[in-house]
């Protein structure tokens, strides 16, 4: 395991990754660099890094088509995505004051939010009361399901237990959550 997470970058402007070498190092990445898309493709296999950075018009193969390959890679491994959300969260945006929807999505994301990191889960994505969280992608992780169950069974009750706070103030909120 790496001490630090890599970064492939693909750029054809030496100072371009210059500077993006300079930032990313400073944040604490290691970082790889490809002048054109058919080395930053022979990076990625090789390397296997956290995370690609490529520009767009390059020389050899530009960064739409580097970033096709990567995604027609038949070797990406098999991942678990856990998605929930707030059932009743629409009907208490309109009847609640924004503040109190904030409050809610406030005390709602934290609770979450704890778990995923406890989990080791990647947050995809958030949008209002919906979750998507990713198990081994980017990180491997050879227990992603199991994880991913623990972590489903673990955020219904953190919900449960803001949904009697929620009751108290008359959110009538209950929770969803799947696996896939």
């Amino acid at each position: 395991m790496r001490e630090r997470p890599l970064i492939v970058a693909a750029d054809d402007s030496p100072d371009n990754l210059d500077i993006l070498r300079w930032h990313l190092h400073k944040q604490g990445y290691e970082v790889a660099a490809a002048r054109d898309g058919a080395e930053a493709l022979a990076m990625i296999a090789e390397l296997r890094p956290d995370l690609v950075i490529l520009d767009i018009m390059m020389p050899v193969l530009d960064g739409i088509d580097v970033a096709r390959r990567i995604k027609s890679d038949e070797s990406r491994r098999e991942v678990t995505v856990v998605f929930c959300d707030l059932r009743g969260f629409t009907r208490l945006t309109v009847s609640s004051d924004p503040d109190e929807v904030m409050r809610v999505l406030r005390e709602y994301h934290a609770g979450l939010g704890e778990l995923i990191t406890q989990y080791e889960g990647t947050l995809e994505r958030f949008v209002g009361d919906g979750l998507l969280v990713v198990f081994n992608d980017p990180l491997p992780c050879p227990d992603h399901t199991e994880r991913a169950v623990r972590i489903a069974l673990d955020m219904r009750a953190c919900v449960a237990g803001f949904a009697m706070d929620w009751r108290a103030r008359d959110h009538k909120l209950g929770f969803g959550v799947g696996i896939s």
